[in-house]
């Protein structure tokens, strides 16, 4: 909500039922959570096509 759709920190708080404080916590650890998710994940092929041959 609050990265995305761009919700204020203390409303976002609020929808959740959280304190802010609590809102802050949750949304640093999912953010670490993705960047790692990201780093840790291989890029694709680059070139070629579904079969993995080169046109």
């Amino acid at each position: 909500m609050r990265d995305i759709q761009g919700h204020s920190g203390r409303a976002v708080a609020d929808a959740l039922g959280l304190s802010t404080a609590a809102m802050k916590s949750r949304l640093h650890r999912a953010r670490a959570t993705v960047r790692h998710m990201v780093r840790d994940t291989p890029e694709p092929a680059r070139g070629g096509n579904a079969d993995g041959n080169q046109d």
